[in-house]
C-alpha cells in the first residue's frame, strides 16, 4: 500500500497549472499516507514523509486564499505567487527524498536499473522545480521581457510535466517490483497465465518481493539486537 498510495498522490502533480485550487493539499495528503508506511523502511522516506507534512501546510495556504477571493471578490493571486518558491522548495526536497529512499530500497534487493534512474533523477529535481517557482513570481517581469517570460514558462512547465512522468515511472516499477510484504500473500495460489513471459514477470516479481520481506526482517532484527545492547550497558 505505501507506493502504491504514493504513486496515487504523487500523479495529482501532473496538475501544473491550477495546482492551487485544491490539487496540493489533496496530493500531500495521500502522499502523507503512503510515506508514513514507508517510513519505517529508512531514513529518507522518514523525512519525505516529513516533508509532505509542510507540503500539506502549503496546500492549506493556497486553499485558503483561493476561498478568501471567493467571498470577498478580490484577487489575491500576488500571495499565491509570493508562495510558489517555498511550494517547489518543499515538493523538491520532498521528491529528493522520496528517490533517495527508493535508490536505496532497490539497491539492497538488486534492481540496478531501478537504483540508476532514482541516482540520475535526483540531480534534476532540485533544479527544475526551483526554476519553476521563479518564474511565477510577480517581479519578474520587471527584469524579463514578456515574450522571453512566456517562453522560458512553456520549457518549465513541460520539464515540469515530464520530471513527474519520470518519477511516477519509478514509483511504479518500486511498486511493482519491491512491493511492501504485507500488500502481498507470497503463498496465495495464482493462476497461470496462456503466456510463458507472464509467468515468468510473475515468477521473478514474487522472488524480488521475498527478497525485500527477509531485508526488512533483517533490518528489524538488527535493529532489535542493538536497542538490547544499548539496553544492557545501562
Amino acid at each position: 500500500m505505501g507506493f502504491g498510495t504514493l504513486f496515487i498522490g504523487y500523479f495529482l502533480l501532473l496538475n501544473v497549472t491550477f495546482y492551487s485550487l485544491y490539487t496540493d493539499l489533496l496530493a500531500a495528503l495521500i502522499m502523507a499516507l503512503g510515506l508514513y508506511k514507508l517510513s519505517g523502511i529508512n531514513r529518507p522516506f522518514r523525512w519525505a514523509c516529513y516533508s509532505s507534512y509542510v507540503f500539506a501546510a502549503v496546500g492549506a495556504y493556497e486553499l485558503a486564499v483561493q476561498f478568501a477571493s471567493f467571498f470577498t471578490g478580490k484577487s489575491y493571486t500576488d500571495l499565491t505567487a509570493y508562495a510558489a518558491i517555498p511550494r517547489a522548495a518543499i515538493i523538491a526536497t520532498l521528491t529528493v527524498f522520496m528517490l533517495l529512499g527508493i535508490r536505496e530500497v532497490s539497491e539492497e534487493v538488486g534492481l540496478d536499473a531501478l537504483q540508476k534512474r532514482a541516482h540520475i533523477t535526483v540531480f534534476f529535481v532540485p533544479v527544475i522545480y526551483l526554476i519553476f517557482g521563479a518564474l511565477e513570481l510577480p517581479m519578474l517581469q520587471e527584469v524579463l521581457p514578456l515574450k522571453a517570460i512566456a517562453v522560458l514558462s512553456l520549457i518549465s512547465l513541460l520539464s515540469t510535466f515530464t520530471l513527474v512522468a519520470v518519477n511516477l515511472v519509478t514509483i511504479y516499477s518500486a511498486y511493482m517490483r519491491i512491493c511492501m510484504p504485507e500488500d502481498k500473500d507470497y503463498d496465495a495460489p495464482e493462476k497461470p497465465s496462456r503466456f510463458e513471459f507472464i509467468n515468468r514477470h510473475r515468477e521473478h516479481t514474487k522472488e524480488k518481493q521475498r527478497e525485500y520481506a527477509e531485508y526488512k526482517l533483517n533490518k528489524m532484527i538488527e535493529s532489535n539486537k542493538k536497542k538490547s545492547k544499548k539496553k544492557k550497558k545501562k
